[in-house]
């Protein structure tokens, strides 16, 4: 599915139990920059400004993870790439790495 926003302050959550988790957003000459930090830790800027429209692109990875229950904050920041004619974000579907033992 796929679901934007450009209202600044708006976010989602994925609680998630694995070893990594990618966000899949579209990319787009209109879209800005969201925070995105995982557990609570050191926020990371994505911005999803392109030059054309790029479909189904892995903007943001979490590395490896410990196993376990995570929590992922994707926050829409109201800022923009000086390029970007617009100001939101896309989100079209965030995947999941189980590995087991």
């Amino acid at each position: 599915s796929f679901a934007s926003t450009s209202t600044a302050g708006s976010s989602v959550s994925v609680t998630f139990d694995g070893n990594s988790l990618a966000w899949v957003a579209r990319t787009a000459p209109w879209y800005g920059i969201a925070r995105v930090t995982v557990d609570g830790g050191a926020p990371v800027m994505v911005d999803l400004y392109s030059y054309k429209v790029g479909w189904k692109k892995t903007v943001y990875n979490t590395g490896l993870l410990e196993a376990g229950p995570h929590t992922l904050l994707i926050e829409w920041t109201g800022e923009k790439n000086a390029k970007a004619s617009g100001m939101g974000v896309s989100i079209d579907a965030v995947d999941i790495l189980v590995l087991t033992p």
